[in-house]
């Protein structure tokens, strides 16, 4: 009895999952199997009254009203009892009404040229963007490939050491040969370059210094070699 009885608790689970996958099988089925059903949902998806009405855009008043005969007889609550009838017959007449208006259908038309131009401008501002993101994105990665002339500290193939004319600053370079025909001693480039490499030297030595102080705030004997290295280089800190 009590294995009958944790069986059914079991089997409960697993026909309630079936019955729902098949209650929504059915419900599918209903609505692409019954015409009527189908109909409703496709007026209800629309918001275009010539697609409201299936007809065209340059469609003759007669044919507005054969269309509109037609659907709403076939959406009317009191015949289709699909969910949603309502809510379509309310949209086919609405679509009819604007469309068998001369003036009304005219200024419908208008607006719906000037939406889908709005739209399309959209669309090209869109696009224009994307590139730009796309083009800026590919240009830092292009950046970002191209290798640094040199390094603060030895790394990977930074390996051969250099010293700057004015402080004898430290930095390494993958080839000196190389460093020194881009950058060639009394031009203004490798002027510029070691302005650089000093400039980061410094600002590396801030960085090591403050938490040298740190440290100093704790133990007063710590030593800060990198603080005294940035006191003598004061006269250059404003740089």
């Amino acid at each position: 009895m009590a294995c009958k009885k944790l069986k059914a608790i079991a089997i409960t689970p697993a026909f309630g999952a079936l019955r729902f996958f098949g209650d929504t099988l059915y419900d599918t089925l209903y609505i692409f199997a019954d015409p009527s059903v189908r109909l409703v949902s496709k007026i209800n998806r629309t918001t275009d009254y010539y697609q409201i009405l299936g007809l065209r855009k340059k469609c003759s008043a007669e044919e507005i009203r054969k269309a509109y005969n037609r659907i709403s007889l076939m959406v009317h609550p009191d015949k289709n009892k699909a969910r949603g009838s309502e809510e379509a017959f309310k949209k086919v007449n609405k679509a009819y009404q604007c469309l068998i208006d001369e003036y009304s259908r005219k200024c419908y038309d208008t607006r719906c040229e000037r939406e889908r131009e709005h739209n399309k401008s959209i669309c090209l501002v869109c696009i224009i963007v994307t590139w730009i993101i796309v083009g800026a994105v590919c240009l830092d990665i292009a950046i970002m490939k191209q290798k640094a002339p040199y390094k603060m500290r030895m790394y990977n193939e930074y390996q051969l050491p250099k010293m700057t004319t004015e402080y004898r600053i430290e930095f390494y370079v993958e080839s000196s040969n190389e460093f020194d025909e881009k950058y060639p001693l009394g031009s203004r480039a490798r002027a510029d370059i070691e302005n650089t490499i000093t400039k980061d030297y410094i600002c590396m030595l801030r960085h090591d210094c403050y938490y040298e102080q740190r440290r100093r705030s704790q133990r007063r004997d710590f030593p800060t070699p990198q603080c005294d290295k940035l006191q003598s280089l004061g006269m250059h800190e404003q740089g």
